[in-house]
């Protein structure tokens, strides 16, 4: 499971996914609630690197999410057929 909230006092992505996979390729679903969207996940995982690209009527999108060193995470999401094409999102221990 993976959720994933971001807001501000004008914009709000509420996203979650349950995902499987089995080591080295995932697959899974996904549900933007504040949108009422949802579809399908596939990709792949090497060591630290997780590609992914999901897919809905009239919607896709390619996710990458990075470990860097162990200290940081960072999230990028570039979709098409919404009014956000992209959202970045980093976090540091």
């Amino acid at each position: 499971s993976l959720s994933l909230v971001c807001a501000s006092d004008s914009y709000r992505v509420d996203f979650h996914s349950e995902l499987y996979t089995d080591g080295q390729s995932l697959r899974g679903t996904w549900k933007e609630t504040t949108r009422n969207a949802e579809g399908n996940v596939e990709g792949n995982i090497s060591r630290d690197v997780i590609q992914a690209k999901t897919t809905a009527p009239g919607f896709d999108a390619v996710i990458v999410v990075r470990v860097l060193g162990g200290k940081r995470l960072d999230v990028d999401l570039r979709a098409h057929g919404t009014s956000i094409d992209h959202v970045s999102v980093s976090m540091k221990r």
